[in-house]
C-alpha cells in the first residue's frame, strides 16, 4: 500500500528490535510487523487476487487482524472491517453492502486461499470502516489509505505522541478512534501499542496499565466515568502521560476530576468516522471556566463550517471518498454533515450544543435505531417497532424499544435474546415496552421518557460495559 512503509519507518529507523505491539501472542517488532504483513500480501497475490479485490476480515484486534490489514493493504485490495463482536444479522447487512471477494474471520484458518471469482471492482488500497451516519442503517464509508495515515499524523502531533510512548488499546479496532486515534498514531511516531485479552476492560485496566507500562490511553466517557469512581483505578491514571476522551459528550465535573489525577495532559477529542475520524482537539486546563460543549479547533487542513440551521459540516484531507452500499461505490461530496448543532467562536473553536442525527450514543458507539427496529420487525411474532434514545447513568444512552406485538405476543425476553443473537450485545434494547400502537417519532434530543404510550407489558435487561 501507498504510505505502508511510512506507517512503520519511524519506527524501524529506531532498531529493528524496537516494539510495535504487545498482545496475546507476544511482542512484535516493527520489523517483525512489516515481515508479517508482506507474507501475507505474498499469499494473496498468489492466490490472484489485485488491487481492487474486496476483502472482509472479522478477527479480534490484535496481530492476526493487524498483520492482515497491513498486508491487504500491500497488495492493493480493498479491506472492510467488521467487528468481531456483531452478531449474525449485523454481519449480513455488512456484507451485503461490502460484496467481498474474501472474508476471514479466524486467525487460524490455513495459510491457503480461495482464489476471486471475479475481477476487481473497487479502489486500491482502501478501507472501509462502518458508522451509523446521519440516520437510516449503518453504512460502509470507504477511504483511501494514505487519507487515514494523515489523520493519524495530524493526531499525534495535535496529542504531542512521543516514540517512547506505548497505547493501552481499549477499544475495538475495527472502528477509526481505536485504528486510526490509537494504533496508526502511535506507529507513525515509532511508539508500540498493547492490545490486553478479552476479559472485561474495567477488571483489568488498572493492572493493564502497570502491566504493559502504558503511557497514553483513550477512553469514552463512560469508560472514564467508571475509572473515576473506582480508587484503584483513579491512581492508575497518574501513570498516564496523555489521556484522551473522545466518541461523546463528556461533563466539564468529570474532566475536571480526570485532570486532576491524570499524570500528563487531558485532552478532549471531537471527530467523526466519516472525517477519518478527528476533527477537533482540545487540550483540558482545570484551572480555565467551565466551557461545556468546547471540543477545540479543527486540525490544521480541516476545515468545519455551520449550515442555515447551526448543524456543522467539515471537510477534511482524510474525509471519505466513497460509501458502499449493495456491492457498488457511491461518490460522496467532499463537505460532510456531522448531524450536530454548534457554534464557532471568533477564534475558529467549535462548540458542539446538540445534535440532529436519530441515533444512539452508547458508550462512544453509535447505534442506528433502524438497525434494530429491522431485526425487531423480523421476528415472526412482531407487527411493528420503534427504538429510541434513552439516558443512562453511565453508559451515556442505550436503545429502547416500543413494539407492537403480532398473536400470540413475544415475551420482551425473547425479543432480547432476538437482538442478542442478531446483532450483538450493545444493541440489546435496554427496555422492551409492548405496546398497541407506536408512539409518534420524536427527535433523539428527548429521551424516551418524553414518549406517552399505553404499554402493555414491560421487560428491563441489563447493559454491560464496552
Amino acid at each position: 500500500m501507498p504510505g505502508l512503509d511510512e506507517l512503520t519507518r519511524r519506527g524501524r529507523s529506531l532498531g529493528g528490535e524496537r516494539p510495535a505491539l504487545l498482545d496475546a501472542s507476544g511482542t512484535w517488532t516493527y520489523e517483525a510487523l512489516a515481515a508479517a504483513a508482506s507474507a501475507a500480501a505474498r499469499r494473496l497475490v498468489e492466490a490472484g487476487y489485485r488491487p481492487g479485490h474486496r476483502l472482509a476480515v472479522r478477527l479480534p484486534t490484535g496481530a492476526a487482524m493487524l498483520t492482515t490489514l497491513l498486508g491487504a493493504l500491500e497488495a492493493g485490495l480493498t479491506v472492510g472491517l467488521l467487528s468481531h463482536h456483531l452478531g449474525s444479522a449485523a454481519i449480513a447487512l455488512r456484507l451485503r453492502d461490502l460484496d467481498p471477494d474474501l472474508v476471514i474471520d479466524d486467525p487460524c484458518a490455513p495459510l491457503s486461499i480461495a482464489p476471486p471469482s471475479r475481477p476487481p471492482r473497487s479502489l486500491a488500497g482502501a478501507v472501509v470502516l462502518w458508522t451509523s451516519g446521519t440516520s437510516g442503517l449503518p453504512s460502509g464509508v470507504v477511504f483511501d489509505a494514505t487519507a487515514l495515515l494523515w489523520n493519524a499524523g495530524a493526531n499525534a502531533a495535535a496529542l504531542g505522541l512521543r516514540d517512547d510512548d506505548r497505547a493501552l488499546v481499549q477499544l475495538d479496532g475495527a472502528y477509526s478512534y481505536a485504528l486510526v486515534h490509537q494504533i496508526f498514531s502511535h506507529w507513525l511516531v515509532g511508539a508500540s501499542i498493547a492490545v490486553p485479552g478479552q476479559p472485561p476492560w474495567l477488571a483489568r485496566v488498572a493492572g493493564d496499565i502497570e502491566r504493559w507500562s502504558a503511557t497514553t490511553l483513550a477512553v469514552v466517557p463512560s469508560m472514564l466515568q467508571a475509572m473515576l469512581r473506582a480508587p484503584a483505578l483513579r491512581a492508575s491514571l497518574g501513570a498516564l502521560r496523555v489521556l484522551t476522551v473522545g466518541g461523546g459528550a463528556a461533563g466539564e465535573e468529570m474532566l475536571r476530576g480526570a485532570a486532576a489525577r491524570v499524570g500528563g495532559a487531558l485532552y478532549v477529542t471531537y471527530g467523526l468516522t466519516e472525517a477519518g475520524p478527528r476533527v477537533c482537539t482540545r487540550r483540558f486546563f482545570p484551572d480555565r471556566p467551565p466551557s461545556p460543549g468546547l471540543v477545540g479547533r479543527p486540525l490544521p487542513g480541516v476545515e468545519v463550517r455551520l449550515d442555515g440551521e447551526g448543524e456543522l459540516w467539515v471537510r477534511s484531507p482524510s474525509g471519505r471518498a466513497a460509501c458502499i452500499q449493495s456491492g457498488d461505490l457511491v461518490p460522496l461530496g467532499p463537505w460532510i454533515r456531522t448531524g450536530d448543532l454548534a457554534t464557532l467562536d471568533a477564534e475558529g473553536a467549535v462548540r458542539i450544543v446538540g445534535r440532529r442525527k436519530r441515533m444512539i450514543n452508547r458508550a462512544g458507539l453509535k447505534i442506528a435505531p433502524a438497525e434494530i427496529e429491522s431485526v425487531l420487525r423480523a421476528h415472526p411474532r412482531v407487527a411493528d417497532a420503534r427504538v429510541v434514545a434513552a439516558p443512562h447513568g453511565r453508559l451515556g444512552e442505550v436503545p429502547r424499544a416500543y413494539v407492537v406485538p403480532g398473536a400470540p405476543p413475544p415475551p420482551p425476553s425473547e425479543l432480547a435474546r432476538h437482538c442478542l443473537e442478531q446483532l450483538g450485545p450493545d444493541w440489546v434494547p435496554a427496555a422492551i415496552e409492548l405496546v398497541a400502537e407506536l408512539p409518534p417519532e420524536v427527535g433523539p434530543w428527548k429521551d424516551a421518557a418524553s414518549i406517552r404510550s399505553g404499554g402493555a407489558e414491560r421487560d428491563r435487561f441489563g447493559s454491560g460495559g464496552r
